[in-house]
């Protein structure tokens, strides 16, 4: 547990334990063995939410000759919910489908307009691991490593509710390489993605949109009546997209980079309380017994 001045550890206790089961169970001692203190711990999940594993996959095909590398690198880190039965296979299907999003996941006979098939692990693990159809050469014109990868991860796993945040990022040349997020919020009760349309009243877009835009002044310690352009926007004008999120705390909107600020701005992000939103949900929903449960809390 630290060091001490002379730069050796500091040893607060010792823990001698087993793993079984899905249990840790044994004893915990002080330093000195004198007092000493059992240990039970077993992964528990309450009501309302789901046990999850992650599972990683990466590839690299890559040449370094002295200082010179060239190639490629993929990774894709996703959660999947633990258990059997349709509710968390469609739980899961949400969850793969929003990783593929990304890496173009497609069915052999699928036509433009037709509407993409769910990704299987299958097809993740091939967009994955498949070696790039160039060969890989030295060329002074491609002298990086192109990599793409794609984190997605837990933002919320309780009330009834699983949001799943997605980050990609890539470097494919130039000065720097990008990144962006998506989301999905899934009603664990029927493994379905919950739509905004499915939660929120007509003309709530508006409104939403002028908190948000409050919400980014006060973070950038402008007053109240100061123009977006100097909470660091390219317009003074703030409209929602459907990059949004649930917490428990609110919903949220997030921007990439360029999106409407500039990429030294990075993420724009903001999280609107129920409290302020809680008149603009659809009554007899899960989303409005959830804030109607913290607005309350919070008046």
């Amino acid at each position: 547990a630290g060091e001490d001045a002379d730069g050796k550890p500091i040893i607060t206790g010792q823990w001698d334990v087993m793993i079984t089961d899905g249990e840790i169970t044994g004893t915990w001692k002080t330093a000195d063995g004198k007092k000493a203190l059992p240990v039970a711990l077993a992964e528990k999940y309450p009501e309302g939410s789901t046990a999850v594993r992650m599972t990683t996959l990466s590839s690299s095909w890559t040449m370094r000759r002295d200082g010179q590398r060239t190639g490629f690198e993929r990774s894709l880190s996703y959660p999947q919910a633990v258990g059997k039965g349709p509710v968390v296979e469609r739980v899961n299907a949400v969850i793969r489908s929003l990783a593929a999003g990304s890496i173009a996941i497609k069915g052999e006979d699928e036509k433009p307009d037709k509407k993409p098939v769910i990704a299987t692990t299958a097809d993740l693990e091939k967009e994955i691991l498949t070696k790039p159809e160039d060969e890989l050469k030295f060329d002074a014109d491609f002298n990086y490593v192109d990599t793409g990868h794609e984190n997605l991860s837990v933002m919320m796993n309780s009330d009834g509710f699983l949001t799943i945040e997605s980050l990609h990022s890539e470097y494919t040349g130039g000065a720097h390489g990008n990144y962006g997020f998506s989301y999905a919020v899934i009603d664990l009760t029927t493994g379905d993605e919950v739509r905004l349309s499915d939660i929120a009243t007509e003309g709530f877009a508006e409104k939403w949109a002028a908190l948000g835009a409050a919400a980014l002044r006060k973070e950038a310690g402008v007053v109240p009546e100061a123009s977006l352009e100097e909470a660091g926007l390219f317009e003074n004008k703030l409209e929602l997209n459907d990059t949004w999120f649930l917490v428990p705390g609110g919903i949220g909107f997030s921007f990439d980079p360029y999106e409407i600020g500039s990429y030294a701005r990075g993420q724009i992000s903001f999280v609107l309380e129920w409290k302020d939103i809680i008149q603009d949900l659809k009554p007899g929903t899960k989303v409005h017994a959830l804030a109607s449960r913290f607005a309350s809390k919070t008046k």
